[in-house]
């Protein structure tokens, strides 16, 4: 199982990348979390609201590149990182995860 994280601009464009992903079966479930993030762009440093989205899936690269096509930032981040969980949600998110 990954675990994607992709910060966005804000809810409404985090809500629509996580229902898209839903809708597509590239993801078994995820969660939208308020954030604030500090980050140097053009050598100034930055403060801006964002919502992260956290999703869990089987199919980390092609909900990556759904994700990519989907974000309005010029440079976005997404990072996948390979989890293990109870046994029980591993097969729940197996048994959302139709499309592989």
């Amino acid at each position: 199982m990954e675990i994607l994280y992709a910060p966005c601009k804000n809810k409404q464009e985090a809500t629509t990348i996580a229902k898209t992903l839903l809708r597509e079966k590239l993801v078994a479930c995820a969660n939208l979390i308020e954030s604030t993030s500090l980050y140097s762009w053009k050598g100034k440093l930055k403060e801006e609201k964002e919502v992260i989205v956290i999703a869990k899936t089987k199919q980390a690269k092609k909900a990556e590149q759904r994700i990519l096509s989907l974000h309005s930032y010029k440079v976005p981040c997404v990072l996948t990182v390979s989890a293990k969980a109870n046994v029980a949600f591993e097969k729940w998110v197996n048994d959302h995860d139709t499309s592989m």
